[in-house]
């Protein structure tokens, strides 16, 4: 977990200072919050910066920095805590980054404001591994909203789908991404997936190592049925692409994310197998 806590730092200090157009918070402090993460403390780094923040006064020229640095900080050990399923702590951290955005928003350029979508995704998670999926729906829906009305940072993933879901069975690593198209009106009119699930195994600090599988929730190719998607079971092998059809996971336009969260749980820890078989060669 040490190493990648260290290298999630990195990624996010450095994404975060180009949103914000903001001068760095003091060299020095950086490191020190990098040695923290680097002994596999996040939330000593987390304290360390709110605290630069909270004991700055708004009149010091330095004060805008502390609170980049407070808000960078604090959004690394969010994500370190979703990984580790912690997803009540998540849910505070989440509540604080809202509050700054809300509160410090118009002190920096737009790309600081478009962080309140990151974390509307965020809650989405928090929300869907505690099993609290009217909560989850009221984030998504401020997604969906969000990109109808072309309001989400286009030049990330999260302009085109989203993670909802994240959750660990034994050694592996399960990431649940949306899409935001909808169910096409002619069902044989091309393929079309709304949902992927993608299974991983983990190296020894827990980390995504190699990618195993994927459960896509796949528009069934029929009418007069009672469901509008199949699961569908796909694996990347060096010769193709072999997938197949799990017809006991079905499920309406409407999803019920309660059940697919549950049927993909209940494939992962079985690894049940398909019903039917297709291969396409490389």
């Amino acid at each position: 977990m040490k190493n990648h806590i260290t290298k999630l730092m990195i990624a996010l200090m450095a994404g975060m200072l180009s949103c914000f157009s903001m001068h760095a918070q003091s060299e020095t402090d950086y490191q020190y919050v990098d040695s923290l993460a680097k002994a596999g403390q996040p939330e000593q780094a987390y304290l360390f910066a709110k605290e630069k923040h909270l004991s700055c006064t708004p009149s010091n020229p330095e004060y805008l920095d502390a609170v980049v640095f407070h808000f960078e900080v604090a959004n690394f050990y969010e994500t370190v805590l979703r990984g580790e399923e912690n997803f009540n702590k998540a849910l505070e951290i989440n509540n604080e980054l809202l509050n700054l955005i809300q509160q410090y928003k118009k002190s920096f350029n737009e790309n600081f404001a478009a962080q309140e979508y990151f974390v509307y995704r965020n809650l989405t998670v928090c929300y869907t591994g505690l099993g609290e999926y009217a909560k989850a729906q009221k984030y998504r829906e401020m997604l969906y909203k969000a990109q109808k009305k072309n309001n989400l940072p286009c030049d990330y993933e999260l302009c085109h789908y989203f993670n909802f879901d994240f959750f660990k069975v034994d050694t592996l690593n399960v990431w649940g991404y949306e899409w935001y198209d909808e169910l096409p009106k002619n069902r044989f009119s091309t393929s079309f997936t709304k949902i992927v699930y993608y299974v991983y195994s983990t190296d020894a600090d827990g980390n995504d190592k190699d990618h195993l599988y994927r459960l896509h929730v796949l528009m069934f190719h029929g009418t007069g049925q009672s469901f509008a998607y199949i699961m569908d079971k796909h694996i990347t092998t060096e010769e193709g692409e072999i997938s197949g059809s799990m017809y006991s996971y079905t499920y309406k336009e409407k999803i019920d994310y309660q059940k697919l969260h549950n049927d993909v749980l209940e494939i992962v820890k079985e690894n049940k197998g398909t019903d039917t078989q297709r291969f396409i060669p490389n």
